[in-house]
C-alpha cells in the first residue's frame, strides 16, 4: 500500500468508528426522547379523556339526584302525585333521554325517550343500591350503564330514579383519541371491559 493509502486508513478508520459510535449514541438519545414524549402524550390524553368521561358521568348523577329530590318532596306518596312530579322534572330540557324512574312498589316506569317524550308503562322495577351498575347488554361493545338512586323518606319507599348511558355515548366521548391509531379502553370497577 502506498503511504497515502496508509495515512487515509490510519486516520479515516478511527474517525469512522468514532462517528459511528456518536451516531449510535445520538440515535439512542433521540429514541429515548421520542418514547418519553409518547409516554407523556399518552398520559395527557388519558387524563383528558378521564376528565371528559367524569364530566359526563357527573352530569348524569346530578340529573338523577335532581329527579330524586322531585320524588322526595313532602306531600302525598300516591303514584299519581309522584308521577306528576316526575313528569314536571322530565319535561325540563336539561334532562336527557334514557332518564326515568320506578314509582313506589307498584312497578310503574316513567321514562323520557327520544325527543323528550315522556312514557309511562308497567314494567320491571329497576331497584338496587345507589350507584353505577356494571355494563348491561350484549357485551360486544354495546349496551348501557345505569346510575340509580333509591328514594326513601320517613313515610316509606318512594321509588328509584335512574338514568341510562349507552356505551356508544362513552365511545363517542373517546373517539377523538383514535387519531394517530391510539386505542382507548374503559374498564368497570369490577374489571369488565366497557369499551
Amino acid at each position: 500500500l502506498s503511504l497515502r493509502t496508509k495515512l487515509i486508513l490510519a486516520i479515516g478508520l478511527p474517525l469512522l468508528v468514532v462517528y459511528g459510535a456518536m451516531l449510535v449514541i445520538l440515535l439512542g438519545q433521540v429514541r429515548a426522547r421520542t418514547f418519553e414524549r409518547l409516554e407523556q402524550n399518552g398520559a395527557d390524553l388519558a387524563e383528558h379523556l378521564a376528565a371528559r368521561i367524569d364530566h359526563r358521568l357527573l352530569s348524569v348523577e346530578r340529573t338523577v339526584a335532581a329527579g330524586g329530590l322531585a320524588l322526595a318532596r313532602r306531600g302525598s306518596t300516591d303514584v299519581e302525585t309522584l308521577y306528576r312530579r316526575l313528569v314536571a322534572h322530565l319535561e325540563l330540557d336539561a334532562v336527557p333521554s334514557g332518564f326515568g324512574a320506578t314509582l313506589g312498589t307498584d312497578s310503574w316506569r316513567v321514562v323520557r325517550g327520544e325527543g323528550g317524550v315522556v312514557e309511562r308503562a308497567r314494567g320491571a322495577e329497576i331497584t338496587g343500591p345507589a350507584g353505577w351498575t356494571e355494563p348491561i347488554g350484549d357485551g360486544a361493545g354495546g349496551g348501557i350503564v345505569r346510575y340509580r338512586l333509591p328514594v326513601n323518606r320517613e313515610d316509606g319507599y318512594r321509588g328509584t330514579v335512574w338514568a341510562e348511558l349507552s356505551v356508544e355515548d362513552l365511545r363517542d366521548i373517546c373517539a377523538p383519541a383514535a387519531i394517530g391509531g391510539a386505542r382507548v379502553g374503559l374498564v368497570s370497577p369490577e374489571g369488565r371491559w366497557v369499551l
